[in-house]
């Protein structure tokens, strides 16, 4: 590790390595630029609080049940046995896209554009990477936390595998009567220095409307939306918008999924993505977040499932008219390259 690691960390990291040995059920989360790390095991506890996990299409959802664990209070998860294994669901297959697969997908899409009321389609895969013998997802998560700050990092230990991701995009953060989401879009490396592409900017001012209309539509009475700005995340960058609005319930299953990581019309989107990705999403591009009084939700975005001996890490481009097969083959390889750092020694 190129950081020393604190009395802290080091507890941290033994705190994720027994509880993965005893085959427990958890997450371990930290919030956008936050410097507290939770841990949340399923466990009996007199007060139980709920993470939730749901996946993109709402057929492989999760919840992790038990007791929240603060900092001060890791030492205590080193007490904790689990007398039962976890059984794991079955997920998705172990199918990978080709390039020329995948620039079949997204030639298909463009042209439903041009001969349909399709407007945008988000064409995902997963890339698999082989794992060092030495790989440690205790260390991978503490690698995440200080390489992509300004997201919410998360390792959860499920049913449906172990998930390690750093996310840049809020669905929702309610506090009071006011909640708050983001619209996020548009894919180039920090390097590039050129102009926003009216495909980029066209692509995210869909998710922005979408939004908008969606909150208005179920009863918001106030809305305010940002300048749109670049927002990094590792060495690529997207555009953003943030929007504020009076609370509405159940805003985030009102939202997801947006059109950010599905399309627009949203169920004409999601049937080329079931018939085309044979819902081998499982968790990415669905959402999560602890639940409460003031919760926040995250998309599942630059996110891995961890095996025995590789990752596969999800990544997808938004596609529209303006689209090119190859670039957005490109696209997606960048953000691969994003998670593959995390799988480095």
């Amino acid at each position: 590790m190129e950081q020393q690691l604190s009395d802290s960390n080091s507890l941290l990291i033994q705190c994720i390595e027994h509880l993965l040995a005893q085959q427990f059920k958890f997450v371990v989360f930290k919030y956008p630029l936050a410097p507290e790390i939770r841990i949340l095991v399923e466990t009996p506890a007199s007060k139980s609080q709920v993470f939730s996990l749901q996946s993109f299409n709402g057929k492989q959802n999760e919840e992790i049940k038990g007791r929240l664990f603060e900092d001060k209070t890791w030492e205590g998860i080193l007490n904790l046995r689990n007398g039962k294994p976890l059984a794991l669901r079955k997920t998705s297959d172990e199918s990978y896209m080709s390039q020329d697969s995948y620039e079949t997908y997204v030639a298909d899409i463009i042209q439903l554009t041009k001969t349909t009321s399709l407007i945008k389609s988000v064409a995902a895969r997963k890339k698999k990477f082989a794992l060092a013998a030495s790989f440690n997802p205790a260390m991978a998560f503490f690698k995440m936390t200080y390489t992509y700050g300004p997201t919410f990092v998360y390792l959860a230990n499920t049913s449906l595998g172990l998930w390690l991701g750093a996310s840049p995009e809020l669905l929702m953060f309610k506090k009071g009567e006011r909640s708050f989401t983001v619209s996020l879009a548009g894919t180039k490396l920090v390097k590039d220095k050129s102009p926003w592409t009216e495909k980029d900017k066209v692509e995210q001012q869909i998710v922005t409307d979408y939004i908008i209309d969606t909150v208005r539509a179920n009863g918001a009475s106030f809305i305010h939306t940002s300048p749109t700005f670049d927002v990094h995340a590792g060495h690529i960058k997207h555009l953003k918008t943030d929007i504020e609005f009076s609370s509405i319930p159940n805003v985030q299953e009102l939202l997801h999924p947006t059109p950010a990581v599905c399309g627009l019309p949203r169920e004409a989107a999601k049937e080329i993505i079931a018939k085309y990705e044979k819902n081998n999403r499982s968790l990415y591009s669905g959402f999560l977040g602890l639940n409460g009084d003031n919760t926040s939700y995250y998309v599942n975005l630059r996110c891995m499932r961890i095996h025995d001996q590789h990752a596969d890490v999800f990544v997808g481009a938004g596609i529209t008219a303006d689209s090119n097969p190859e670039q957005e083959w490109l696209e997606t390889e960048a953000k691969a390259d994003v998670m593959k750092k995390i799988l480095e020694e």
